[in-house]
């Protein structure tokens, strides 16, 4: 009898939903603190210990950014993280959200335009753009959830001012 489905293991997106879900729901996802951070000690190759390039910590909740709006349409906060480095600091969020992909796309190009982003550059999956040495990437894509069309993935950078 021949097989018509897919095997588990051949549905990314779905093992992706899955996981993401999977995290968003955990409860020592939600005890983790911002600001709480993990060192890395592991030896180089000479022997001594490695320091980190940067320091970093997770996020239970979302971040302000600066210039870039909250998302006005429903969303769910999934997980995110935060990185101190010399020049700046590093902010990486995800989100679910019910509205489409385009729909997505289309409110934060206009929310960086309207926030005097500039090299704002948009294509099918994603928008960004420089302001003030600060940059911004926001991804989107389908989603497979059964409580949201879309994933929302933000990464910006903010410079240090000096």
């Amino acid at each position: 009898m021949p097989r018509t489905a897919k095997p588990f293991a051949y549905q990314p997106a779905l093992l992706f939903s899955l996981v993401a879900l999977a995290i968003s729901i955990s409860p020592a996802w939600a005890q983790l603190q911002f600001g709480s951070q993990k060192k890395d000690t592991k030896p180089s190759l000479w022997g001594a210990p490695k320091t980190p390039a940067m320091s970093s910590a997770r996020m239970s909740k979302p971040v302000e950014l600066p210039d870039i709006p909250e998302f006005s349409g429903k969303h769910q906060f999934l997980g995110g993280d935060f990185s101190v480095m010399k020049t700046g600091n590093s902010y990486n969020m995800s989100f679910s959200a019910n509205e489409t992909k385009q729909q997505i796309l289309q409110w934060y190009g206009d929310a960086l335009r309207n926030n005097k982003w500039q090299n704002i550059f948009q294509s099918d999956h994603n928008v960004g753009g420089k302001k003030n040495g600060n940059s911004c990437n926001i991804m989107v894509s389908d989603a497979h959830f059964a409580h949201a069309r879309s994933l929302i993935s933000i990464s910006y950078y903010a410079e240090n001012n000096r």
